[in-house]
């Protein structure tokens, strides 16, 4: 069984998050604002799952994966203003 990826991608300037088809409402102006959120939903579900961003070379970097960040010295959680939390 493989784990829930959420996937953090840059649509036309906007950063979405994007889940087995599902795409979750919002757009962030920041790459950092649409990890926030999707490593919040991730760990909403509380199943292991993973966190990647699709960069324009099509290439998948995990940001983050169930209980620990994947780069915690670059792992960066600033609080999320109330307008913009799932």
């Amino acid at each position: 069984m493989h784990k829930p990826r959420y996937v953090v991608v840059n649509l036309e300037g906007e950063w979405q998050i994007k889940q087995a088809g599902r795409h979750f409402s919002g757009s962030y102006s920041s790459k950092t604002g649409a990890l926030s959120v999707a490593i919040e939903l991730a760990e909403k579900d509380g199943a292991p799952a993973e966190v990647v961003v699709r960069h324009e070379d099509e290439h998948f970097v995990t940001e983050w994966t169930f209980g620990q960040d994947a780069n915690p010295d670059q792992a960066a959680r600033p609080q999320i203003p109330p307008h913009l939390k799932a």
